[in-house]
């Protein structure tokens, strides 16, 4: 806010600098003319200058609107630049070297005087501080700038362009470039269609013409002529900045059409720098959320606009204006379009009733001239062009995008209305028509939120309140002219209660409250502004500069507190993708020509854009995955883990849905793919037989289980996911018996629904009715199955002859492995430990737990350190792999192991689909040379020498 005060007060002063010296010249040569002028001429001289001066204010006048909309579209600049330049790394960076310094300092105090009492010790150290300060000030900062520096890189490409941030926009990002470098958004074609094949595995998906991306490839067009070290992330980079400049000019006309000037910049202003809008817009985030907000803000401006058209030509004008708007909307975002269109069907509906309810009597004596009438009339031509111009203008961009028919606006104003608010309402239904599991229930944005969080999200009850009373002070002004505001009134009323309900729902639309808050803001300055000015002029006698001044800088205050939350919210924004994973996907790209990356879904996006080969899946396409990927990682069996993967590899879940398109049964579909999978070929094709398949049919599910042509697969375990355990795990273990019967008996009545379950399902009946009401009374994904997790932290241990003491509170007697947990009640039992054995990791069972987790005992070194986990996890595929290097596994192999700068570790696996001998790594004993196991793995054959160079070359890599 500091640039848009400063830009005002310089304005202010210069008019008032240019007043003084042109009173102060004229003075002057009165002075030197005569000492005594006559009273008539010095009237006249006053008159001439009050003239020039209305002169001037009238002229600067021409310029207030460009300049309170200029100031709030660099206040977002400025704060959407910000992830560019990265700035925290100077905090981290200060913070780290004065962290050594005083590390040293308290060494060397240690040393001299190692009995010290620490408040004394503290004192010390912070005058040595003090010391050092002034005498290497110099050299401190440059090393501060040095590290600052370096941490920086480790975020930005080759050209110091800072990564994207977040997931999602790499999805666009890859889009983008294969656009810029082959001319199309996907990859290869199929069967005509444009097509990215390395997404969704082998299958691949409709590469489409995705705006977002359209966006990008423009912008890159449009600057890279001039500097052609623009790159293509450069592009992606900024896309997001720039919508958001834009959508500043429409909330500002918006707010100033109800509550004029004031209004208007300061509904601007609080939209331009909100922080629950900046975290999902800066530059960078280069997904779909500025369109969610600058395309219903257009619409919206162009509506109202609409509406008060003089004359019929205009009103049609900016009617199909708005129909363009929402056609371009649908395009960008065509899960979210409908809502804009809703609420001026709304708006329009409500008004017509009120209408209607007010005038009953007059209407009811004439209902043919209220037909007839200029209320009816708005209402079906309002309604009527914005529909119609909505379906022609989304025809001829499905046309000339090639990504649909000229029809299908018909199809999107249907959904609008109805498809689309119901499956809003469903959105995380869990086995209400499937077996399987959904995704969404695990998304952290779609987690409900509630009144107290949107209200501390939108800047305190203070400012929530002001925008409230803003919004109640338009309906206010309706008294006024009803025909002009009373629609503005209930659009805003729609609008603002459809959002609180939408954030209530999900914790991603508290973002899209942001500009009905705003506008409800602006509206709260702007009017009382307006009230405040006419009573105080009238009853206190003010100058009105004065008082317009004071008005100003007092409503100024009010955007202290959000301008400070900006700030902390863009200086915190930095790319969760670093420099590690960069050198770990790329890696993988050199080495195989066409793989299949495997890892949970987050990252997906990153795999298919910086390795530029498939992936299993991600944030767009997850599917029935989540369970058998959430499988691979969650079970003990590694045949299993490979077994799946191979399937994943062949040919995702198609065997499943093959297989359930001939039975017609989802139940026995799952049950039967889950034995097929373990089995050889010949016993699977035996077992189908039996099951009633034709030979046709048996080869086609076996060509989707157990292919001969599987390309190399890799396998991703990283940090992440140990926190994300509660999730992968939940799908990986997700009870289909469970889930059969949740969804049979979800919607019965007791009596039938007790019934089902003894009959169908063999319960008791003591069983079936605590099964019902259990059922009835639980979230699906909640009964259905658990959410196991690492219930700790990875914590250090130190070891005292035999013992091993945690921190996490595990005690471990390393002669036997007998274990326990230390806690406030004395010593308590685990479920079991797990530890590294000479060739495997052994788990030890307990009896007479009181503690339902496991432990792992990790060796670091000549230390230990360990965790604690759900007991589902102890032995898991994931255990094995990430805490102990993949220690006795017969599948899996090391490809790279990285770190990145803040310590979160990545390690890539290649994956046999052979067994092979035990791994054991170099920590627990001899290990298999990277060489010999990627010769293995993909099948090459080399002679000794080869090898021995690969493996060279490797070593150097890494």
């Amino acid at each position: 806010m500091e640039d848009g005060k400063n830009d005002d007060e310089i304005t202010i002063d210069f008019s008032k600098i240019k007043k003084f010296f042109k009173k102060g010249k004229k003075e002057e040569s009165r002075n030197e003319a005569t000492a005594s002028e006559p009273a008539e001429d010095s009237h006249k001289t006053q008159e001439e200058e009050s003239i020039d001066f209305k002169s001037i204010m009238t002229n600067s006048k021409r310029y207030l609107v460009p300049l309170l909309i200029l100031i709030p579209i660099l206040l977002s600049i400025f704060f959407r630049i910000q992830p560019f330049y990265l700035p925290i790394t100077d905090d981290w960076a200060e913070n780290s070297v004065y962290q050594n310094i005083r590390s040293s300092i308290s060494e060397q105090i240690d040393k001299q005087y190692p009995n010290l009492p620490d408040e004394n010790k503290i004192k010390i150290i912070n005058e040595n501080l003090e010391v050092i300060k002034q005498s290497n000030g110099e050299a401190i900062d440059q090393q501060i700038e040095m590290y600052s520096l370096g941490l920086k890189q480790r975020m930005q490409d080759d050209d110091g362009q800072t990564y994207l941030l977040a997931i999602d926009p790499y999805l666009w990002y890859g889009e983008s470039k294969n656009y810029i470098e082959n001319g199309q958004f996907g990859n290869t074609y199929k069967d005509g269609e444009d097509w990215y094949n390395l997404r969704n595995g082998r299958v691949g998906v409709n590469a489409g013409v995705p705006f977002n991306s359209v966006m990008t490839v423009l912008v890159y067009k449009i600057i890279h002529p001039f500097n052609k070290d623009f790159s293509i992330m450069s592009a992606a980079f900024l896309v997001p900045l720039l919508i958001m400049t834009l959508a500043v000019i429409p909330i500002f006309f918006i707010g100033r059409r109800f509550a004029g000037n004031i209004g208007g910049f300061f509904a601007a202003v609080m939209f331009a720098i909100h922080p629950a809008l900046l975290n999902r817009t800066v530059a960078g985030f280069s997904d779909t959320d500025p369109y969610t907000v600058f395309f219903p803000l257009l619409t919206i401006w162009l509506f109202f606009e609409a509406l008060d058209a003089k004359t019929l030509k205009n009103r049609l004008i900016l009617t199909s204006s708005a129909g363009l708007s929402l056609a371009f909307f649908n395009f960008a975002w065509n899960a979210g379009w409908w809502y804009t269109f809703d609420f001026i069907v709304g708006t329009m509906g409500l008004y017509l009733v009120y209408h209607i309810i007010t005038n009953f009597k007059s209407i009811k004596e004439n209902i043919s001239g209220f037909i007839k009438g200029s209320q009816v009339k708005e209402f079906f031509s309002i309604l009527g062009v914005l529909t119609i111009a909505f379906v022609v203008f989304r025809g001829v961009i499905a046309l000339l995008s090639g990504t649909g028919s000229v029809l299908m606006g018909v199809k999107n104003i249907y959904e609008a209305l109805i498809a689309q608010p119901l499956w809003f309402i469903q959105i995380k239904a869990v086995a209400a028509t499937t077996l399987w599991p959904n995704v969404l229930t695990t998304v952290a944005e779609l987690n409900p939120s509630s009144f107290p969080t949107i209200i501390s999200s939108l800047g305190g009850h203070l400012l929530f309140w002001i925008s409230v009373i803003g919004l109640f002070l338009v309906m206010f002004k309706t008294r006024e002219s009803e025909q002009k505001y009373l629609k503005f009134a209930i659009l805003l009323a729609i609008w603002f209660l459809a959002s609180i309900y939408g954030a209530l729902t999900s914790l991603r639309f508290i973002a899209l409250i942001v500009p009905v808050f705003a506008l409800g803001f602006g509206a709260a300055l702007g009017i009382s502004y307006n009230y405040v000015k006419k009573w105080a002029s009238k009853e206190l006698n003010i100058n009105e500069m004065i008082l317009k001044t004071v008005i100003v800088l007092v409503f100024i205050l009010l955007l202290l507190s959000p301008v400070k939350s900006a700030w902390g919210t863009v200086k915190n924004e930095v790319p969760s993708f670093t420099d590690a994973w960069y050198d770990s996907l790329t890696e993988i790209k050199e080495a195989s020509d066409d793989a299949i990356i495997t890892s949970w879904w987050d990252f997906g996006h990153w795999f298919v854009a910086m390795s530029q080969r498939r992936v299993t899946f991600d944030g767009g396409d997850q599917g029935n995955r989540i369970h058998w990927v959430g499988k691979s990682l969650l079970t003990d069996d590694e045949d299993e883990a490979v077994a799946i993967l191979r399937m994943l590899n062949c040919g995702q879940e198609l065997a499943f849905d093959t297989i359930e398109n001939y039975t017609n049964d989802s139940y026995s579909s799952k049950m039967l793919i889950d034995m097929i999978i373990l089995m050889d070929k010949s016993k699977a094709d035996e077992t189908l037989k039996e099951a009633g398949f034709d030979k046709d049919q048996r080869e086609n599910i076996l060509e989707l289980t157990h292919c001969e042509d599987t390309i190399d697969q890799y396998y991703i375990t990283s940090q992440d996911m140990v926190s994300k355990a509660g999730v992968w795990s939940h799908f990986g273990n997700w009870d289909f018996n469970r889930a059969k019967m949740y969804n049979t008996v979800k919607k019965l009545a007791p009596g039938e629904g007790k019934r089902v379950l003894v009959e169908e399902f063999s319960l008791s009946e003591k069983d079936a009715e605590k099964q019902y009401y259990e059922i009835k009374s639980t979230p699906a994904d909640k009964w259905i199955t658990t959410w196991p997790n690492y219930v700790s932290q990875i914590a250090a241990c130190r070891t005292n002859a035999e013992i091993v003491f945690c921190e996490n509170g595990l005690v471990v007697n390393t002669t036997d492995y007998d274990s326990y947990l230390s806690i406030k009640e004395g010593p308590q039992n685990i479920m079991s430990l797990v530890y590294a054995g000479e060739d495997d990791i052994i788990e030890k069972e307990f009896n007479n737990s009181k503690i339902p987790y496991s432990a792992a005992l990790i060796r670091d070194g000549d230390n230990y350190k360990s965790i604690l986990m759900d007991p589902l996890l102890a032995k898991s595929t994931f255990t094995r792999l990430f805490f102990f290097d993949g220690l006795g596994s017969r599948y899996f192999r090391p490809f790279s192991d990285r770190s990145t700068f803040t310590g979160q570790k990545i390690q890539v696996w290649t994956v046999s689909f052979k067994p092979m001998d035990k791994l054991v790594p170099e920590k627990f004993g001899i290990q298999e040379s990277e060489g010999e196991a990627l010769s293995k793995i993909m099948g090459e054959e080399k002679e000794e020498t080869e090898i021995e160079e690969e493996t060279s070359n490797i070593a150097i890599e890494g």
